[in-house]
């Protein structure tokens, strides 16, 4: 059944009480023994127009409350869902409190990474990343003191895997996906390493593509969205890409269920999204600047889907920082995913990874020299 509108409603009930007093009217005419004339019918009916026109009033005064109510509601969901109170995220597993037992405190570098990182040697970019957030640190002291607080959060979960298909025993819906990823000769998405190395490892391709990357607007995969601004240029030293990169999967430390021997038993919602969420609740993040958090929680919640990137009206990006930094991250995770998976880096990407190192190890050695 077609859903009809209200005005149409009401006109159908006005018209309704209408016939029902001008039947009322005659029968009332009969009983007293009064004569069917043209004269006396005249009168019921304009009596029942007058009684019609005052109920048209009436349901007019409150067609117009019902829709100043409805406009005032209206009004009060946009404004709560603006772009700067909650960032455009939804996620369908409800309010996400904090994972953390003791939230993470702002802390300096040498405190708040665990020595045993900085000395390990199984991390192979680990050493990279600390060096590019000690250099961060003189410009940029928010977003460094940010990666070292992430960073310190993804070592008390380096346990972790960094895929579902890491798992001997993962849930029904990967298992038939890793038996065809290991018959395919690969090994899986991830290539079985943890989510601490793996997001070292995209934040150090990230660290080389940001470069050599060029911005020509939104690539859903499906069409592409032109910049809107065609005079806005992607800054290659905007630390906040190598920071996105670092915390992107961050949400699979909260959407992975795991067994006592660290498996991957069970995949609750989507780590994009949650891990946008998750991203609200440490104070390290809730220090930087509005357009900073805003970028991270945009990128996060559509990396993985950037064809579901909300738009304006016009059809264009809404900001094109965001854009540049969420389609910087995608190339760098794709290069590290297959770093990953066929167990060895790039040889050109690996020369620049060892050159990059070393830039960053004489630039914080200047730094600390001449540092006042």
């Amino acid at each position: 059944m077609a859903k009809q509108s209200y005005p149409s409603h009401l006109a159908v009930v006005c018209a309704i009480w209408w016939v029902a007093l001008i039947i009322y009217d005659l029968c009332e005419d009969l009983k007293k023994g009064g004569a069917l004339d043209m004269q006396s019918g005249i009168k019921t009916i304009q009596a029942s127009a007058a009684l019609l026109v005052f109920e048209m009033f009436i349901a007019l005064l409150f067609l117009c409350w019902n829709l100043k109510s409805k406009l005032a509601s209206r009004q009060n969901q946009l404004i709560a869902l603006r772009e700067h109170v909650h960032f455009g995220l939804h996620c369908t597993m409800g309010e996400l409190t904090s994972i953390l037992k003791s939230p993470i405190a702002r802390k300096a570098l040498g405190n708040g990474i665990p020595n045993w990182l900085l000395q390990s040697q199984d991390y192979e970019f680990a050493h990279l990343i600390t060096k590019f957030i000690e250099i961060t640190k003189i410009n940029d002291p928010l977003i460094a003191n940010a990666m070292t607080n992430c960073l310190a959060l993804l070592c008390q979960f380096k346990e972790y895997p960094s895929s579902s298909m890491n798992s001997s025993s993962c849930s029904d819906e990967n298992a038939q996906l890793a038996a065809e990823a290991s018959t395919a000769g690969m090994n899986n998405h991830h290539g079985h390493c943890s989510l601490l190395d793996h997001s070292l490892r995209v934040a150090a391709y990230a660290l080389i593509e940001r470069n050599r990357f060029i911005y020509r607007g939104l690539d859903t995969g499906l069409s592409k969205v032109p910049p809107a601004n065609q005079k806005f240029e992607f800054d290659p030293e905007d630390p906040l890409s190598i920071l996105l990169a670092l915390v992107h999967d961050i949400g699979k430390i909260k959407t992975f269920q795991l067994n006592e021997n660290n498996e991957v038993i069970r995949v609750n919602g989507q780590h994009g999204p949650v891990g946008a969420s998750l991203l609200t609740h440490l104070e390290c993040i809730q220090a930087l600047p509005i357009e900073d958090r805003n970028v991270l929680y945009k990128a996060m919640h559509h990396y993985h889907a950037p064809f579901q990137y909300t738009l304006k009206e016009d059809g264009l990006v809404d900001d094109e920082r965001t854009v540049a930094c969420m389609m910087l991250l995608i190339s760098a995770d794709k290069k590290a995913s297959r770093a990953e998976r066929f167990g060895k880096n790039q040889e050109h990407d690996h020369q620049l990874l060892n050159q990059l190192a070393i830039e960053l190890a004489k630039n914080n050695d200047a730094q600390k020299k001449f540092r006042p």
